[in-house]
């Protein structure tokens, strides 16, 4: 077992199958040995944001659960697809909810993301650091990982991870490391 900092890696997209679920599987296989990763499935259970629930007793417990599943880990990983050149409606709520805890203060956070199309979730990216950025959470500068036509450069079937993104995915985990250390 190593002193590698652990991440929770959350996927901002409820599509079975996602591209981004899938990267961040990639990231948590080329990762090994760098940085533990353990990826967050429940987010199909977090319900919309309702201000009438900030205080804690009215939470919902996948909320509780999950701010808990942050604190107990060195930092987030959020792998984000790009919707109208923006972040997920699902990821926003989910950092809404997040927001009103503790969770994120001071919390190294990485992000990385992946479409189909062309931009490789270059606005999506942005729009999340910023958000971030207003939560408290110290978001890793880089190295960016935009990845784009990303249905061809995940391993697939007897294909491989694309070699270009396996050398991207292995110094952002390099990153993600050195993120972690930074901010302990």
């Amino acid at each position: 077992m190593t002193n590698a900092p652990r991440f929770l890696g959350l996927a901002g997209s409820l599509r079975q199958n996602s591209y981004n679920f899938q990267l961040l599987e990639a990231l948590k296989t080329i990762g090994q040995g760098k940085v533990e990763l353990e990826l967050y499935t429940n987010l199909p259970n977090i319900p919309l944001f309702n201000e009438d629930l900030k205080p804690i007793e009215n939470r919902p417990k996948s909320v509780i659960d999950l701010c808990a599943q942050i604190e107990a880990v060195d930092g987030l990983v959020i792998a984000t697809p790009e919707y109208c050149q923006s972040v997920p409606g699902v990821l926003k709520n989910v950092l809404d909810w997040i927001s009103i805890s503790k969770a994120l203060d001071e919390k190294p956070v990485a992000i990385l993301g992946g479409t189909t199309g062309i931009w490789g979730t270059r606005y999506a990216q942005a729009s999340l650091r910023h958000t971030l950025v207003s939560i408290g959470s110290h978001t890793m500068q880089r190295p960016m990982v935009f990845v784009n036509d990303i249905r061809n450069q995940l391993p697939h079937g007897d294909q491989p991870i694309a070699p270009e993104l396996g050398q991207r995915l292995t110094a952002f985990a390099d990153g993600m490391q050195k993120w972690a250390a930074l901010h302990k």
